[in-house]
């Protein structure tokens, strides 16, 4: 007992510990780094979208959490600002646990600040993933969660509207947050509609809240969220159409998107091999005058403007661009979405990767990665999968695509195996889609799927001054000591100085 006592004390003091060394860390910046991270962290933050607009069903959501560790590990999941908490352990991997959280009406039903954000805490390294599903209308979506260590203080958002809302949740990470949004479109916030003309937004979110918005329009991607404090941003809808479809099943589109500080400028966007014929891309500029050539055509964008395109061949397509840009890819068919890591996040790490667990939710997908590396280095690159109580076995690419110097290998995956990727060749550095969707869906009827990203860095790209940015130069108190009302946006007393 007493030796069950100490190593309860110990695992509690050393999460402790990794939490003050991973905020530390998160309110410092240097150029270059994280230059060897991955999806593995010791900390998660994030929030839940809205649910079940077109549905009397309320969709639930979770997470798949893995960890390297071959003891396994303990970790806690909570909702701080409710107090509610619990713990959890997972075996080593290949094995994964799943925790499931129902959705609640007055929490995902409603725009405004809630007390709903989720923090998962671990004892040694993990991977999170968060699903939303809704098991009466069979749709499915998942994403990725970013670590802690690498979220940040400037976001743009990526919706997809319709015939759901558009949504963007805004999570605050253990401090009291000032947040200005800056909105390209009409969107909802704390049950008041806000349409052209359009000014900034500026709210206070407590600790461990969320603030959740819905648009109607699409036009809404683009958005500027900037945060005095880091915050952890989840975009997408709940119920989508991809753009050719208008009728028919909607789907979850999930996506924790990336900081700007952690954006770059070369991209290369592979088709997905999954029986449908093309893609759509949203191209999002950082900042103003940013000049993007696609595949040799030149266009040029403002801060938070987007373009977008639809490509109707299975081919890779070659972005790049004078000034950060973010790029969405989005799923024919099914509504998926996911941010094309650019070439400056590509990874040489022993990279690992679970295929969502879709089935135990009895929702049945085909799956699919692709992984993108130089032409030169295929080679060396290495790709094994085990699935709980089998032997490692080798993959082999079913099929290519190249554009340029550029090439994009297929894999067809295992529902719930792990897949480890790794690269001998040190030129070669590499980047994992990972995406699924149902028959029904590559014939254009909409349907379940996901996609998310496997394999990439988090590396800074960028040091920024958001203090002066936020407040300007000339302000010097600090935003935790601004008084600001926490209702009715349009109630605020002091806003945040332009």
């Amino acid at each position: 007992m007493a030796r069950n006592m100490s190593q309860a004390i110990f695992s509690l003091l050393l999460i402790f510990l990794l939490r003050l060394l991973s905020v530390a860390r998160a309110q410092t910046c240097t150029v270059g780094d994280h230059a060897d991270s991955t999806r593995f962290g010791t900390e998660f933050v994030f929030g839940l979208p809205v649910s079940g607009q077109y549905s009397s069903y309320l969709g639930d959501y979770g997470n798949f959490i893995q960890t390297s560790n071959s003891g396994g590990t303990y970790y806690y999941a909570s909702r701080p600002a409710r107090s509610e908490s619990g713990q959890f352990s997972t075996s080593g991997m290949p094995s994964h646990a799943k925790i499931e959280y129902t959705a609640e009406s007055s929490v995902t039903r409603d725009t405004g600040l809630h007390d709903g954000t989720l923090r998962v805490l671990p004892d040694y390294n993990l991977i999170v993933y968060l699903f939303g599903s809704n098991t009466n209308e069979g749709t499915y979506g998942a994403t990725a969660v970013t670590p802690l260590v690498y979220l940040g203080q400037e976001y743009f958002a990526s919706v997809l509207a319709g015939p759901g809302l558009g949504q963007v949740v805004i999570s605050s990470t253990g401090e009291t947050t000032f947040i200005r949004l800056t909105p390209n479109g009409p969107f909802t916030y704390d049950g008041i509609t806000y349409s052209s003309p359009f000014s900034d937004l500026e709210v206070e979110i407590p600790a461990w809240y969320q603030m959740i918005i819905t648009t109607s329009s699409n036009d809404f991607t683009g958005s500027r969220i900037l945060a005095n404090k880091t915050v952890s941003v989840l975009s997408g809808s709940s119920c989508a159409y991809s753009p050719e479809i208008s009728s028919g099943s909607c789907d979850y589109a999930i996506e924790h998107l990336l900081p700007y500080d952690k954006w770059g400028t070369t991209f290369n966007v592979p088709p997905f091999q999954d029986g449908s014929t093309g893609y759509y891309i949203q191209i999002t500029a950082g900042r103003d005058d940013t000049t993007i050539n696609v595949d040799g055509t030149l266009v040029s964008i403002g801060q938070g403007q987007t373009e977008s395109r639809e490509v109707t061949t299975n081919t890779m397509l070659r972005i790049t661009s004078d000034k950060p840009i973010q790029v969405v890819q989005i799923l024919k068919g099914a509504a998926s979405m996911v941010v094309i890591p650019p070439e400056e996040q590509y990874t040489l790490m022993n990279s690992y990767f679970r295929i969502s667990g879709a089935d135990t939710l009895g929702i049945y997908l085909n799956h699919y990665f692709t992984i993108v590396v130089p032409c030169s280095s295929q080679s060396g690159i290495y790709v094994t999968g085990t699935a709980p109580g089998d032997n490692v076995y080798l993959k082999t690419a079913s099929s290519s695509t190249a554009k340029g110097s550029m090439c994009a290998y297929f894999y067809t995956g295992g529902q719930t195996f792990t897949y480890t990727i790794s690269q001998s060749d040190p030129n070669g550095a590499f980047t994992v889609l990972n995406y699924a969707r149902d028959g029904t869906a590559a014939a254009g009827d909409g349907s379940a799927g996901y996609a998310y990203v496997g394999a990439q860095k988090f590396q800074t790209q960028r040091c920024l001054d958001y203090h002066t940015i936020i407040y300007g130069s000339d302000v010097t108190t600090q935003a935790t000591t601004t008084q600001a009302t926490t209702t009715k946006a349009t109630t605020t007393q002091q806003q945040l100085p332009k």
